[in-house]
């Protein structure tokens, strides 16, 4: 299953999901859980959910956060800054957290719908942290250039990561 939305309402009800399941209690929460990704998360910026693993049960209340990392199985529960970041993709904005490389690629073939691939060979384990206001793939891919060394190579719709 794939989920990623923002939703704000008082009204009790349960999302099922392929890592977890969510109570909502009356809330206005983001979840982002996509089958291939190796990060998936539930952030809550109003009121309370119910977070239901096979591993934990976790009652998130506003500004905390938890991420699952479906490679490792590693559960973490975090305080969040008090900045938007949780919905800031509603805005149009691009917002990355310690967040594997190869899951960001999958994002940006998302909104961009582009094919991106890895050159082969070559070892892909970065974490990427930054905002990007989403003007364009081009900006994005030369932020990640900047910050991380991984370059690019862009040929019409499909572009290379190499090293």
């Amino acid at each position: 299953k794939e989920v990623d939305f923002f939703y704000k309402d008082k009204t009790p009800f349960i999302i099922e999901t392929g890592r977890f399941d969510i109570q909502v209690l009356g809330t206005a929460f983001n979840v982002k859980v996509y089958d291939e990704d190796e990060i998936v998360s539930v952030a809550v910026n109003e009121g309370r959910v119910q977070v239901s693993m096979p591993e934990a049960t976790l009652v998130l209340k506003q500004r905390e956060k938890v991420t699952l990392n479906t490679r490792t199985g590693e559960i973490m529960k975090e305080i969040v800054r008090n900045d938007g970041h949780s919905s800031a993709w509603i805005e149009g904005w691009l917002c990355f957290d310690r967040t594997p490389i190869r899951d960001i690629a999958r994002e940006l073939e998302r909104i961009y719908g582009c094919s991106i691939v890895f050159e082969e060979g070559e070892e892909f384990n970065n974490l990427i942290s930054g905002e990007h206001d989403n003007r364009s793939l081009e900006s994005v891919l030369q932020s990640i250039e900047y910050t991380s060394g991984i370059k690019y190579m862009k040929k019409g719709n499909e572009v290379l990561l190499y090293k």
